[in-house]
C-alpha cells in the first residue's frame, strides 16, 4: 500500500520513501511515538514547525494529505442538503458572498428556536410593502 501511495503522490521518490518508511517505524514501535494516538502521530509529521518533517520530508507530504483528505462524503452530502435548504426556487439569484453568508448562518448559526421571529416581523412590516398580509386580525401589517 505504502508503494501505491508513493507513486501517487511521490513519483520517482520510492526508495527515499521506503528508507524513510523503515526509520519512521522504528519511531512508532519502540520510540518517540510508541504512546500517540495516529491523529497526533499525523499532526507532527505534518507540522512544517516540527523536526520530524525535516527528518521525514516524503512521510510529511502523505500525513499532509491524510489529515486533509475526508474519511467519508458525510460532511459534503450535509453541506449539499443545506444548499438546497437555502437556495431554493424562491431564491435562485442568490450567488457568491450572499450565499456563502446564508450557508454559514444556516450551517453555525443560532437554533431557529433562538430566533425572535415576532420582532423581525415588527421590523419587516414597518416598512411600507407592495405586498399585504391577507389575514385582517394580523396587527403587525394592518397598521
Amino acid at each position: 500500500m505504502l508503494q501505491t501511495l508513493t507513486k501517487k503522490f511521490i513519483p520517482g521518490q520510492e526508495a527515499t520513501v521506503i528508507q524513510e518508511w523503515t526509520s519512521y517505524k522504528q519511531h512508532v514501535l519502540v520510540g518517540t511515538f510508541k504512546d500517540k494516538t495516529q491523529a497526533e502521530v499525523m499532526q507532527l509529521l505534518a507540522s512544517e514547525k516540527d523536526e520530524w518533517a525535516e527528518i521525514y520530508p516524503n512521510l510529511c507530504l502523505l500525513a499532509s494529505a491524510g489529515l486533509v483528505i475526508p474519511v467519508s462524503s458525510v460532511n459534503c452530502e450535509r453541506d449539499f442538503s443545506t444548499m438546497n435548504r437555502v437556495k431554493t426556487d424562491l431564491r435562485n439569484r442568490l450567488k457568491g458572498e450572499h450565499l456563502a453568508a446564508c450557508l454559514r448562518i444556516a450551517v453555525n448559526g443560532p437554533a431557529p428556536e433562538a430566533f425572535p421571529y415576532a420582532q423581525a416581523l415588527e421590523l419587516f412590516f414597518r416598512k411600507p410593502r407592495r405586498i399585504k398580509c391577507t389575514d385582517k386580525q394580523c396587527h403587525l401589517c394592518q397598521k
